[in-house]
């Protein structure tokens, strides 16, 4: 199933019921940005996670955490100062995941998404891990209305609370 506009930004999730054995509930997950599809090949995702992820109460697609400066810099500008406050270099600084889209399957397939409102527009970012680096590089970013990330959020709990109770 496809929640959001792909054309701009979209999760695409669906159970399979090949890859899946109770309790646990396998199937493809990936991310819409702009019409890039991330990650770009087809992969067996433990559902049960993502969704939890998603869900979240502490996940900034709950959360919407707001910050001025953040959504109006340069995206690429953006996503370096959102991935420093993430992961500091220095290590006497605590990590802050205010920003971070947690989606650890999203993120072992080497991705990271970050997301910053303010007002009603929601920017989210796309970066890909570096083995150069050791860092993630920017990738993309689209900037979509509150109310779309609120649709999907809702859309995602109603038709996964059904699917899951009925497989």
């Amino acid at each position: 199933m496809i929640f959001g506009n792909p054309f701009e930004f979209a999760f695409f999730i669906d159970i399979v019921d090949e890859w899946s054995s109770l309790p646990f509930h396998n199937g493809y997950f990936a991310i819409s940005i702009d019409s890039n599809l991330y990650p770009n090949d087809v992969r067996c995702s433990t559902l049960n996670i993502v969704l939890s992820e998603i869900l979240s109460e502490k996940s900034p697609l709950i959360t919407l955490p707001e910050n001025e400066t953040l959504f109006k810099d340069n995206p690429k500008i953006a996503f370096e100062k959102i991935q420093d406050i993430t992961f500091p270099e220095n290590s006497d600084i605590g990590n802050d995941y205010t920003y971070r889209v947690q989606l650890t399957e999203f993120e072992d397939a080497g991705y990271i998404l970050f997301m910053v409102r303010f007002i009603d527009q929601v920017k989210l970012i796309i970066g890909e891990y570096c083995n150069e680096t050791f860092k993630h590089k920017y990738l993309d970013e689209v900037i979509v209305d509150q109310k779309t990330i609120n649709e999907m959020i809702i859309k995602i709990a109603k038709t996964f609370k059904y699917m899951i109770k009925n497989k």
